[in-house]
C-alpha cells in the first residue's frame, strides 16, 4: 500500500501512508503535474502535467514505461487526467479534451510497424534502443522484452540518434531539422537546440537546429 500525491513542482512522490517520509520521488516531468491515476486492476500509474506530457508507470519498481507528448491546441493547458480501463482509454482535459487510446502493433511479431533505421546497444544499461517514426523503444538487452516506448517524442519523423558518452541521455534528430536531447530512463525532454538565424516567423526568436532533414549526430567528448 501507498500514496502518491503530484503538485505544482514537477515530481510526483510515493509515501508509505503508516510514516512521515517519502519512499521516492518520480522524476521526469519538466512541467507542474495536474494529475496521478491508477489504471484498473493493472500495475500501471499515469501522472499528467500542464503541458501534455503523459508518463506511464510500473509500480513493482516504479519504472517509467511509457512516454506520450499530447499535441495541444493553442495555448492550452492540461488540468486534470482520467482512465477508463475498459476501453483502454485515456482522457486529458484543458480547454480541450485529448483522449489517448491504447495502440496494438500491426504486427507483433515486428519490432515496430514502422521502419527501424536505427538500433544502439547501451552497456551502462543493457538495453537496446531502436528508433521508428516518431518513436523510440528500449529493449532489455538480456530478455528481449520491451521495457519502455518513448511514443511520440518528436514532432515529426526520427532520422538520427545519439548518445552523450554516460549512455544517460538521447540526442534526437528529425526530418524537419529539429534536434533535442532527452533522459534515457524516462523519456523527459532535456534540452532543445534553437538557432536564431532559423527563426523565419517563430515570435520566439529561435528557429531549428537545422533547415533539412538532421542526417546524423556525433556525440564528442
Amino acid at each position: 500500500r501507498f500514496l502518491v500525491s503530484a503538485g505544482f513542482d514537477y515530481d510526483a512522490v510515493v509515501w508509505n501512508p503508516y510514516v512521515e517520509r517519502h519512499i521516492l520521488k518520480l522524476h521526469g516531468h519538466s512541467s507542474p503535474l495536474c494529475g496521478v491515476q491508477m489504471v484498473g486492476d493493472t500495475p500501471q500509474l499515469l501522472t499528467c502535467d500542464t503541458s501534455g506530457v503523459l508518463k506511464v508507470w510500473d509500480i513493482r519498481n516504479f519504472a517509467c514505461v511509457q512516454t506520450v507528448s499530447l499535441e495541444l491546441q493553442g495555448q492550452d493547458s492540461l488540468s486534470a487526467i482520467t482512465s477508463i480501463p475498459s476501453r483502454k482509454r485515456v482522457v486529458c482535459s484543458g480547454r480541450k479534451f485529448y483522449v489517448v487510446d491504447q495502440e496494438k502493433q500491426a504486427n507483433p511479431h515486428l519490432t515496430d510497424d514502422n521502419p527501424v533505421f536505427i538500433s544502439m546497444h547501451n552497456p551502462t544499461s543493457h538495453t537496446f534502443m531502436t528508433a521508428g517514426g516518431r518513436s523510440i523503444k528500449i529493449w532489455d538487452a538480456a530478455t528481449g522484452t520491451l521495457k519502455r516506448l518513448y511514443r511520440d517524442l518528436m514532432g515529426d519523423d526520427i532520422s538520427a540518434v545519439s548518445l552523450d558518452d554516460r549512455k544517460r541521455k538521447l540526442i534526437v534528430g528529425t526530418h524537419s531539422g529539429k534536434v533535442s536531447v532527452f533522459d534515457y530512463l524516462n523519456g523527459a525532454l532535456m534540452k532543445e537546440f534553437r538557432y536564431p538565424e532559423n527563426a523565419g516567423d517563430d515570435e520566439s526568436g529561435l528557429g531549428p537546429a537545422h533547415t533539412g532533414e538532421v542526417s546524423q549526430l556525433l556525440y564528442a567528448a
